[in-house]
């Protein structure tokens, strides 16, 4: 999980991907037009924190320092499921790791 390229289940990569490489996280969308850039730092082997530090799409909500907390609460094989909490709102997703 500490590498590699991912995708939300049952989507297509050319719409929503990360990629996670050392300790930054790139989140794309948009057919890779737009990203978001994060810091991530494990907290433990199943939660990290994630913080912006740079996007691409001014309309995205999200700003640069905010802070998301992801932790991951299944894995089987090649799929993750995550909890991510993001301004008081957990939200839960199903990854694919495609690399």
């Amino acid at each position: 999980m500490k590498e590699g390229k991912f995708i939300k289940e049952g989507e297509s990569a050319k719409k929503w991907n990360i990629v996670i490489k050392k300790n930054s996280q790139r989140e794309y969308t948009n057919n890779g037009k737009d990203y978001i850039k994060y810091k991530i730092e494990f907290l433990d082997d199943c939660t990290y924190k994630a913080t912006v530090t740079g996007k691409s799409d001014g309309k995205n909500a999200i700003r640069i320092g905010d802070v998301i907390t992801n932790k991951i609460i299944e894995t089987d094989h090649q799929f993750i499921k995550i909890s991510s909490q993001y301004f008081n709102k957990i939200d839960e997703i199903i990854l694919e790791k495609v690399e």
